[in-house]
């Protein structure tokens, strides 16, 4: 279906049903007007309240022009205090769908109002090259979902959602290069389950159906809360209901996301959550890779900025086929073959590797507050501003500013990392204060492949000042019982790229707070004020200054002592 739109107004532009995408030269639908380049555009006059979700077609252009498109029923939320689930959805669910579409674009709209919700405002499924500008977005579950779809733009747009499992934006499966820039999402919690009387906190998981389509299992609240999300795929078989229509999504092998710039962004978590959910501004996992998360700004929530990596060796499922019908199933669950499909046959499974790689994290400016003060379903209390997990390969965290408040303790961690991630991280000109942690070392996050089995990771040409230690060392992660760190840390790098060791030349430090005549600049752990909780933690070249912004040969390197 190349558009079709229901308008309040009673007018209405549908065009015929296709499975084609619209060749180049096509003459325009009615209602539409050629514009160079083989594009249609459909500028709106007025609101539109749709009775089904706009499908946009290859070079099509919706211009709002300012105007709203509201759906014809607005949904209601689960109320997790009753065993019953007064879900429902919007009507329709889901707002705007692009479906192999290239070189199209959506701008100007309103889609959604904070009175009338879309539970899911945009989806691209195997589309490419397309722009959504300039829209204020207003959704209770996710705002826009790319699914398996590359080098399209995402600008300038203010996105909120309401639910705990909510996405502003999520980069989902073999989505490669997209831009995701200049756009400000907000998780307001205003369709969150349940809250605590007292301290409007959700404690209770209802249930939140968490994509478009009656065939979408539903999820008990208390996922993941993420305004900007980037994951491999994130179910195993996914079967979203558009208009009527069933879109299968499998897991497949090498499908994750690279490649994908996130700049200029700002991020805020308005409510916290007692769920066991990871409440993060900004999370990576399950195999990004070679991604830029730049220039951003992130306040509320647990986590600033999360990269997640998960292990190199799962083993997860492969969809079957439906012996009749052919359509992608799974024995036993919610997608398996309906009735007259058959038997699903066929399932396999795959070797996953979940490792993120390559990640650039740069010039993010993180204010918090990031904290949880309880622990929850097995996370932890505390929070971070940057944390770096498990399984990561060669990450960068570079240029980023962190400023929290010691006092009401805004900020437990400045800048974490875990597991084998302190085998090949490179931690360069952050600056980090006002944490209660400035930087937190944590050998495992539980036994098995994660465990770091050496440090080698590059910190040099940082500032950690005003935090309550700068440094943190543990090996294994809370609330796990404790486990000694017995990495041997060297917290500077030599003029070669390496941590400084035996045979190093113009090694280069940190900065910790310290002229160079309060024990060279590093207090070592033992002594009053130490800089680490951990004798094998040292910086044996710091910095008597600051050194994150200026020219290192500048700054006074303190002599060894």
């Amino acid at each position: 279906m190349l558009l079709s739109l229901f308008i309040c107004s009673s007018l209405t532009i549908v065009t015929e049903n296709s499975t084609e995408a619209r060749p180049q030269n096509a003459p325009c639908p009615a209602g539409t007007v050629s514009i160079p380049g083989h594009k249609c555009l459909l500028a709106l006059t007025g609101d539109a309240t749709l009775t089904s979700t706009i499908v946009l077609d290859s070079r099509m252009i919706l211009d709002c022009q300012g105007h709203a498109l509201l759906p014809s029923v607005a949904g209601t939320v689960d109320d997790a205090t009753t065993p019953a689930n007064e879900y429902t959805p919007s009507q329709p669910d889901l707002a705007v769908f692009f479906n192999e579409t290239v070189d199209a674009k959506i701008q100007n709209c309103v889609i959604g109002t904070e009175d009338a919700k879309f539970d899911f405002g945009v989806y691209a499924l195997n589309s490419d090259r397309n722009a959504i500008k300039h829209n204020a977005i207003h959704v209770r579950t996710v705002g826009v979902h790319f699914i398996n779809s590359s080098y399209n733009k995402l600008s300038e747009n203010d996105i909120t959602y309401g639910s705990e499992i909510g996405k502003g934006v999520h980069l989902n499966a073999k989505s490669e290069f997209n831009i995701i820039e200049g756009n400000s999402i907000i998780s307001t919690g205003e369709d969150e389950t349940s809250f605590h009387p007292v301290t409007g906190q959700v404690n209770i998981a209802g249930k939140v159906r968490d994509e478009p389509g009656t065939w979408t299992p539903f999820r008990a609240a208390g996922g993941n809360d993420v305004p900007i999300f980037s994951t491999g795929t994130y179910h195993d078989l996914l079967n979203l209901r558009v208009n009527g229509e069933v879109f299968q999504v499998p897991r497949a092998e090498g499908y994750v996301p690279g490649g994908n710039v996130i700049e200029g962004n700002v991020t805020v978590q308005e409510k916290l959550t007692l769920l066991g959910t990871r409440q993060v501004n900004i999370l990576f996992a399950a195999g990004t890779h070679d991604s830029t998360i730049a220039r951003n700004q992130a306040s509320g929530g647990k986590y600033g900025i999360f990269n997640a990596g998960e292990n190199f060796n799962q083993i997860l499922p492969l969809p079957g086929h439906c012996s009749l019908s052919g359509n992608y199933c799974m024995t036993g669950s919610d997608v398996d073959c309906a009735a007259g499909e058959g038997l699903c046959t066929g399932e396999d499974t795959l070797l996953f590797d979940g490792r993120n790689k390559g990640n650039l994290i740069e010039g993010n400016v993180l204010p918090g507050p990031y904290f949880v003060g309880v622990e929850v379903a097995g996370q932890p209390a505390g929070g971070s501003a940057i944390q770096i997990q498990t399984n990561n390969l060669n990450p960068t965290l570079r240029g980023n500013i962190v400023t929290g408040d010691l006092a009401n303790n805004t900020i437990p961690v400045g800048i974490g990392l875990t597991g084998r991630c302190l085998e090949t991280a490179r931690v360069e000109r952050n600056q980090v204060s006002g944490a209660a942690a400035g930087l937190r070392l944590i050998q495992s996050q539980g036994l098995g492949p994660s465990m770091a089995s050496f440090f080698g990771a590059k910190i040099f040409l940082n500032d950690f000042t005003g935090n309550g230690t700068n440094v943190k060392s543990t090996g294994i992660q809370p609330p796990l019982t404790p486990q000694p760190y017995t990495l041997a840390t060297q917290l500077s790098v030599d003029d070669q790229g390496n941590v400084c060791g035996p045979g190093s030349s113009n090694c280069r430090g940190n900065y910790w707070g310290h002229p160079c005549d309060e024990s060279g600049g590093f207090i070592e752990f033992g002594l009053l004020g130490a800089d680490s909780d951990d004798a094998d933690t040292v910086d044996s070249h710091a910095y008597g200054e600051s050194v994150a912004t200026q020219d290192p040969l500048m700054a006074s390197i303190c002599p060894t002592l």
